[in-house]
């Protein structure tokens, strides 16, 4: 009983396509609306009156952008790598102890993004600082910065 077996080839139908369940669904709704409210945040006021040439920022101030910064301190790595990426990084005058980039390498640090030196900073005499918005708990860094402190 030498048979030559065939191959058996399995046929299958395919599956049906799957379907998302109302909750699911629901749930994925919600988080894009969440997340669409939350990116509102970031939108200037529309109804403040902004100058030709000028930006609204976090805190409703606005800056006059028609004058390029050419003394820029990131407070932020990824910030400080971007602009490094972009071809920015002649204008940065410092960075932190914890930006990594080689191109940033040799300028002189600030300390840490959240507790620089404000001495320092104010001895760079930067045009633009770019920081975390400061959280809960004594007095935030942008007030600081202002000499509201």
């Amino acid at each position: 009983m030498d048979r030559e077996r065939a191959p058996v080839t399995a046929t299958r139908e395919p599956a049906p396509p799957r379907r998302r369940s109302r909750a699911r669904a629901a749930c994925a709704s919600v988080a894009l609306c969440g997340s669409l409210a939350a990116l509102g945040g970031c939108a200037p006021d529309r109804g403040a009156a902004v100058a030709a040439g000028a930006v609204i920022d976090d805190r409703g101030r606005p800056h006059d952008v028609s004058v390029p910064r050419t003394r820029v301190v990131s407070l932020i790595p990824a910030v400080t790598e971007t602009l490094v990426a972009i071809g920015a990084a002649d204008r940065l005058v410092a960075r932190t102890r914890y930006d990594e980039a080689a191109a940033v390498a040799e300028l002189p640090s600030v300390g840490g993004g959240i507790d620089p030196s404000l001495e320092f900073l104010a001895a760079l005499a930067p045009g633009l600082v770019v920081l975390w918005a400061s959280g809960a708990g004594g007095p935030r860094l942008e007030d600081r910065l202002d000499g509201k402190y």
